[in-house]
């Protein structure tokens, strides 16, 4: 047996709402009729005891008559709602039902994906780690020979690709605003720092004892300012 969509119990659950909503309307309107005829019943039965009224006494059997008639008509529509009631429990049971089958059908499929993805991610993070071990040489080449000349800062470390890294699996905030800028970037201000030191450094050999002085100063106030 073919099983129903969500659209088609979703289309179902209305409709049936909508013929409860109307038996509901019904049920009160036999309701005023009932409570009608059995005053106007009451009436006749008066006018046709006490008073011997022939034409009383032969409304009132009509009057009856129409009062079980509205009777059975309001029991049938009754159980009608109650059927309809528990066809609603059912078609909602249904429905829960299909939406679940649903989810695990797109959980399922998410996990066939997630893996995928997590090969291909991984194939990625070995990439990155290998670029990472050459670029980390070739930054120890870079901070040696920075390190050579007489730069006395020397910001070539791999841990600002870390950083980055960081920065990046953490939507892109970081507690220093520097790990926030393309690491191509943050390299670039790195080598224009110690390129500013390095033409710092090209003074004559008689002023090279004052330049380190001053570098050494400019050290100890950088360092009472971390502090």
């Amino acid at each position: 047996m073919k099983k129903n969509t969500l659209e088609q119990v979703d289309a179902e659950i209305i409709a049936v709402k909508g013929k409860i909503q109307n038996w509901q309307q019904e049920l009160t309107a036999k309701k005023t009729y009932i409570d009608t005829q059995e005053a106007e019943r009451a009436e006749l039965a008066h006018k046709a005891l006490n008073d011997g009224d022939a034409a009383a006494k032969a409304a009132l059997a009509d009057v009856r008559q129409n009062i079980i008639v509205a009777r059975m008509e309001s029991e049938e529509i009754e159980n009608e709602t109650i059927a309809a009631t528990t066809k609603i429990e059912r078609l909602f049971a249904e429905r829960e039902g299909i939406h679940g089958e649903a989810e695990r059908a797109k959980y399922d499929e998410d996990v066939r994906a997630a893996l995928l993805e997590a090969k291909e991610l991984e194939a990625t993070v070995q990439i990155l780690v290998a670029g990472a071990a050459e670029h980390s040489k070739r930054l120890g080449r870079m901070h040696r020979y920075a390190e050579s000349v007489g730069v006395a800062q020397i910001p070539f470390r791999l841990v600002n690709l870390e950083r980055r890294v960081q920065t990046i699996f953490n939507a892109g905030h970081s507690v220093n605003k520097v790990y926030e800028k393309p690491y191509h970037e943050i390299l670039r201000a790195n080598v224009e720092s110690v390129a500013k030191q390095l033409k710092g450094n090209e003074v004559p050999a008689n002023e090279t004892g004052s330049a380190q002085q001053e570098q050494a100063a400019a050290d100890k106030t950088e360092a009472r300012t971390a502090d």
